[in-house]
């Protein structure tokens, strides 16, 4: 019953399967070593994984049954200490009581030592039937003794002048002794039995079987007494044997179907690994490919609107598209964020944060009241907005439909005094009128849904995506925030408190570094764009051309080919470098925006080197960094706020601040890695990263 439950204790698996042929599996041997080597598979590191799967319950089993040889043996020779028998018959137990003892320290005292359990439990099995074979030497000889002295003292007295008789009846008790003392070992033998079934097929348990009906043997054959009585040794040595043999085949069955239980779970847990990072892969392409439309389809709209009044009320709709179109970047790139929250991943990345302005990008195009204070905080601007944006967004779907009365109120808890390293406590709070149609918002409810126990579809006047509410807590969480979301009458009320380093806004700036007159940008300064992107080309050209002061905008990216003609005019006197990251043109012909800019480092180009990608997690800027890129944007940056970021980079950065008219000679770099430069520049970068998270 026990070798039962332990068969399907471990070839247990979901679902009905037949594992009647599992053993016969073609592909399945040919992954495993030959019998004699049990069966090992030919993969070092998934032998190991295997072996690593049932090593807690053959740990646990081989200590229950060490604990039992020990308690046996011991309990055993104890209880005979009234006969008086001879100290031999007691250090007869000691090998068991050692073997068992030993193999209870190793495997529990020294954990290094699991990994080679299966020999140990081979060996010490081994030794335990030498040891039982040598017990029935001496237990049959003490306890015919004891029988014929003791126990039947008087009919020996009797017969012993006839020694025909006096023969007869050592005979007799000499073979029913060794029987009854036989059967006894025999049954505790059940034990070896049944660890090496729990062990399963190995190289070593399959010699352990072989061995140990043989050293049995052995051990009995070695007292003269069972040499005299041989008639009761043959039947169950034959039987021990034949019991080895049929637990051996049922070993090698039961050690295949759990090789191949592993080697399938372990196939579809590879293929589902496949999986999962081909779909992560199409899904960072297909969240890069909708920003690239979504900023193509946005710049379209923005140069169609620079050719009219943009106050006129008839261009309005236009505006609004802009603004969703925006948000709509956002969001692809809060669906990173998402990901990363929910696998854990997520790492916080704190840059400078103006909160009029994070307010003023957060409510663009939606009719709601704010009140803010004119504060720059550490933040993570990535969090902040996907709470807010999906806050928001919810509080007009599903607040009163009428006068949804929606407003944002970020509140300073304590003076602010803008001193280093000062630290406040921010409470940010969005608020609206309730839908009267529906349903109060209840505590009840909110933790159903965050223990995803929310009914589907449920009607109610907060966030009904019950996955955007979980998500919400979990970037509050992420960010260190204490969040409350309730109803109180008629107004609904999502509050965050986060605490925030304070930094000195941009007009204290006798703090800081005085703060760069954008004005000081020396006109027509050279700048080199490219793009793979028709609609980036005209949308850079156009707005350098506005709004940086220069005539002398060359722009690139129609095709592979232009890449060198790019690296070539950069390097002939360019003062600064614009790179799309992504340039796509099929097959092999992909390029990145990085390798030119380690390639212009790499060839001594010193002016200031800018890139433009749709993906801006921390890990794609520290690549930026690495590249040699002074400063970076995302592509739902407004043009005209990149283009400012822009020329305050180009002000801070020394080696670009110096006009040079002189085309650079391409040289070979000693630089092995490209360090950002630990002056202004540095300062600056995450001040480019606030302003394309926060005004995007």
């Amino acid at each position: 019953i026990f070798f039962r439950v332990q068969f399907n204790f471990f070839c247990a698996m979901p679902g009905q399967m037949d594992m009647s042929n599992m053993e016969n599996d073609p592909l399945l041997l040919s992954e495993c070593r030959s019998f004699w080597k049990g069966y090992r598979f030919h993969d070092t590191e998934k032998e190991q994984q295997f072996q690593n799967l049932y090593l807690p319950d053959l740990l646990r089993f081989c200590q229950v049954w060490c604990v039992i040889n020990v308690t046996l043996d011991t309990v055993q020779p104890l209880a005979n200490t009234a006969y008086g028998f001879s100290p031999a018959f007691y250090l007869a137990h000691v090998p068991g009581i050692a073997t068992a003892l030993g193999l209870l320290i190793l495997v529990s005292c020294f954990p290094s030592n699991r990994r080679h359990i299966l020999f140990w439990v081979s060996a010490a099995t081994v030794l335990t039937a030498a040891s039982r074979g040598l017990l029935v030497h001496f237990q049959s000889e003490a306890l015919i003794g004891y029988s014929l002295q003791d126990e039947l003292g008087e009919v020996t007295k009797e017969v012993s002048d006839n020694k025909a008789a006096m023969d007869q009846l050592e005979s007799f008790l000499g073979q029913r002794t060794i029987i009854s003392v036989l059967n006894a070992q025999l049954a505790q033998g059940v034990l070896n039995f049944l660890l090496l079934a729990c062990a399963g097929f190995a190289q070593s348990t399959l010699w352990s079987c072989v061995l140990q009906p043989l050293v049995f043997l052995a051990a009995l054959l070695m007292s003269p007494d069972i040499r005299m009585h041989m008639s009761a040794v043959p039947i169950r040595c034959t039987g021990m044997f034949i019991a080895y043999t049929l637990l051996l085949v049922r070993m090698r069955s039961d050690s295949l179907t759990r090789r191949r239980t592993f080697f399938l779970q372990r196939y579809f847990q590879v293929a589902l690994g496949k999986a999962v990072e081909s779909s992560r892969k199409a899904d960072s392409i297909l969240n890069h490919t909708l920003k690239n439309y979504m900023a193509d389809s946005a710049g379209e709209i923005d140069l169609f609107l620079d050719r009219f009044e943009k106050e006129d009320p008839m261009y309005a709709e236009l505006h609004g598209a802009t603004i969703s179109l925006q948000r709509g970047m956002r969001a692809c790139r809060q669906r990173q964020a998402y990901l990363q929250l929910t696998s854990g991943d997520y790492r916080l990345s704190l840059y400078p944060v103006e909160l009029g302005t994070f307010a003023k990008q957060i409510t663009a195009g939606r009719d709601m009241t704010t009140e803010v204070p004119c504060l720059r905080v550490l933040l993570d601007p990535t969090l902040l907005g996907l709470i807010f944006d999906n806050a928001i967004s919810n509080a007009f779907k599903h607040g009163h439909t009428d006068h949804p009365d929606v407003k944002l109120a970020i509140e300073s808890m304590g003076n602010v005094q803008e001193q280093p390293k000062q630290m406040v406590m921010l409470s940010f709070r969005v608020t609206n009128m309730a839908n009267p149609q529906r349903p109060a918002l209840t505590q009840e409810y909110i933790s159903n849904v965050l223990a995803g126990k929310g009914q589907q579809g449920r009607p109610t006047s907060a966030i009904s995506d019950q996955i955007g509410l979980q998500h919400t807590y979990l970037a509050a969480e992420a960010h260190g925030m204490t969040i409350s979301f309730a109803q109180t009458g008629p107004i609904v009320q999502l509050e965050l408190q986060v605490q925030a380093e304070v930094l000195p806004t941009r007009d204290s700036a006798e703090h800081q570094r005085p703060s760069r007159d954008l004005s000081a940008f020396p006109p027509n300064r050279k700048i080199c764009c490219i793009d793979d992107s028709r609609t980036a080309r005209r949308l850079l050209h156009h707005n350098l051309v506005t709004w940086a002061q220069t005539n002398d905008v060359k722009v690139f990216g129609q095709e592979v080919s232009e890449v060198d003609l790019f690296v070539s005019e950069v390097l002939a006197g360019a003062h600064i470098a614009i790179l799309d990251q992504h340039l796509a043109y099929g097959g092999d012909n992909n390029v990145l925006g990085t390798d030119i800019a380690r390639r212009l480092v790499a060839q001594g180009y010193s002016g200031l080197v800018c890139i433009r990608s749709a993906n801006m997690g921390s890990e794609d800027q520290e690549q930026y960094a690495e590249a040699g890129a002074h400063c970076w944007f995302g592509k739902d940056m407004i043009m005209k706020d990149m283009v400012k970021a822009l020329k305050a980079a180009y002000l801070d950065t020394p080696a670009a601040s110096f006009p040079r008219d002189a085309p650079v000679e391409p040289r070979t770099s000693r630089r092995g890695t490209f360090t950002v430069p630990q002056g202004p520049a540095l300062n600056y970068l995450p001040n480019v990263v606030h302003v394309e998270e926060v005004m995007d």
